[in-house]
């Protein structure tokens, strides 16, 4: 049997927490009249990728999670897995700070199934993301109603340039999908990249690949960044077989 996946490829804009809350659920209930069992949001979904240091302040950060667990709320009795991207704190330490991650949370009828971070950061250019955000160390796959599915965010996919191979260890450890969350900024000729990139990891590794990007115009920290949408879908022999606009 098919499994239908769903992208919520829409513009979730930094300090818009209620709009983007408003797209949020209307995707969902979008996801469950067409019979869709897996949703993929892009990344940082619920504070908007673009929050540069706004990602510093401990309200703005406690805000985003008080729209998670809205989110969360609204699964509730609906049968769709909802893949959401949002800043998540590590444990508080003794001067009351903490560490940032870039996360996911797997959410299903009002339950947060597992949460996942993104291993690889990008470095300087536009993202400054080491600035915000460290590491996740914790590789491994999510069991959904006893198959095991991976989700990536945006550079654990684009790990030419670092030591490790998330999409590879997802797939050692039993993946059966990947699912990868992306705030994917346009360039000429990224579209022919990403989709190149996306058909040979989905062929080599054996596996369907849902690849879910942001789309709009936004303030970044040199004048505008152009997010170019162009969500795909491959199936594991790598032939693309969805594309959004």
């Amino acid at each position: 049997e098919t499994l239908k996946v769903g992208i919520s490829q829409r513009k979730y804009r930094a300090t818009r927490f209620e709009d983007n809350f408003k797209l949020i659920c209307e995707d969902i209930d979008r996801a469950v009249e067409q019979g869709v069992k897996r949703l993929i949001f892009p990344e940082l979904t619920i504070p908007g990728y673009m929050s540069l240091d706004l990602f510093k302040n401990p309200a703005y950060i406690e805000k985003n999670l008080d729209f998670l667990k809205k989110v969360i709320a609204y699964t509730q009795d609906k049968d769709v897995v909802v893949i959401v991207g949002y800043a998540r704190p590590g444990e508080r330490k003794a001067n009351g700070s903490f560490d940032l991650y870039n996360s996911a949370a797997i959410i299903r009828n009002g339950i947060v199934l597992d949460t996942v971070d993104k291993t690889l950061l990008p470095a300087g250019d536009i993202f400054w993301e080491r600035r915000y955000f460290k590491n996740g160390d914790s590789i491994h796959v999510t069991e959904i109603d006893g198959e095991k599915e991976g989700v990536l965010i945006c550079e654990d996919l684009w790990d030419q340039d670092h030591s490790r191979r998330v999409a590879g260890e997802l797939r050692q450890k039993g993946a059966q999908r990947l699912w990868a969350l992306n705030a994917s900024p346009y360039h000429r000729g990224k579209g022919d990249t990403r989709h190149q990139l996306l058909s040979s990891k989905a062929e080599t590794l054996g596996v369907p690949l849902a690849y879910a990007n942001l789309v709009g115009a936004q303030d970044g920290y040199h004048g505008e960044i152009l997010f170019d949408g162009r969500s795909m879908i491959f199936d594991g022999q790598g032939q693309l077989t969805g594309l959004g606009e």
